[in-house]
């Protein structure tokens, strides 16, 4: 779960939900780490850490999201 240092460089703006490239959110694990460590957060302003929280929740959505898709072609989409 832990990034490396080029890993962290390499992923784009948009896997990150806080200020500053912080909160990395680019799969399931750190979306939901982010949703439970942005409370501990002192330095952030209530508004970041609605952000982040909002940021991270849209990522888990879309990612639940495709499963059903993907899920539900495979049940109903088979022709027999």
């Amino acid at each position: 779960m832990r990034l490396t240092v080029d890993a962290r460089k390499a992923l784009s703006g948009s896997d990150f939900a806080g200020p500053d490239r912080s909160f990395p959110i680019e799969d399931d694990d750190h979306a939901r780490a982010a949703l439970m460590d942005v409370g501990h957060d002192k330095k952030l302003t209530s508004s970041e850490k609605a952000t982040v929280r909002r940021k991270a929740k849209a990522k888990l959505d879309e990612k639940n999201d495709r499963d059903l898709h993907d899920y539900l072609g495979k049940t109903y989409g088979k022709k027999k």
